[in-house]
């Protein structure tokens, strides 16, 4: 997964994927123009919900996402 922040507006990033009942939030709070490379290992022929956002990092995997800015679709692994 690739996180690349491309807004000058004080919010980091936020890659997601749920898989199952499991959902990881992947933060890039390095600034705009930025990319958080992440190797997420996924397992193949499985179903998977991928989402976008904004946020604020407060240091856990939620605690300041922009919920409203929540941008989700659904695939498969290959």
């Amino acid at each position: 997964m690739e996180i690349t922040d491309l807004e000058k507006d004080g919010h980091s990033a936020i890659g997601s994927y749920q898989m199952g009942s499991d959902t990881y939030y992947y933060w890039n709070t390095n600034g705009q123009g930025t990319t958080r490379y992440v190797n997420l290992n996924l397992p193949e022929n499985r179903a998977v919900g991928i989402a976008a956002a904004t946020g604020d990092y407060q240091g856990t995997p939620t605690g300041g996402l922009r919920w409203s800015t929540l941008a989700v679709t659904n695939g498969y692994t290959s």
